[in-house]
């Protein structure tokens, strides 16, 4: 099959918010979804550059070495902004190994506990 990257987005007109990796998000934001896209970055530089993307917010978060690990910061720091709340559905999108451009090869649904 073809890697996530190419695919359609994630659905995201009908789940909620989505979490993706910003080089997803490029492909996911020309689709201009209903929800929202929260994409984390580990600097400042790159969090100024995905704010230019359509529909995008940008969230700044710490560098994590295991997917589960980032997965729960991303989503800590999308309710610290008031972007996520208890409930709300989410569609997270990521590559293992995480760090390496190009391979995003994970889709997980998750509810906000």
């Amino acid at each position: 099959p073809p890697p996530l990257s190419h695919t359609p987005p994630p659905p995201t007109n009908t789940l909620g918010e989505t979490l993706c990796p910003y080089t997803t998000l490029f492909r996911s934001s020309r689709y201009r979804p209903k929800s929202d896209i929260i994409s984390c970055a580990t600097t400042e530089k790159v969090c100024r550059q995905l704010s230019l993307t359509w529909g995008v917010t940008p969230l700044l978060i710490k560098e994590e070495k295991d997917a589960y690990g980032l997965f729960d910061k991303a989503i800590a720091a999308a309710e610290k902004k008031g972007l996520l709340s208890k409930g709300d559905l989410t569609v997270i999108t990521s590559g293992v190994p995480i760090g390496i451009s190009g391979t995003t090869n994970m889709i997980k649904v998750q509810n906000v506990v």
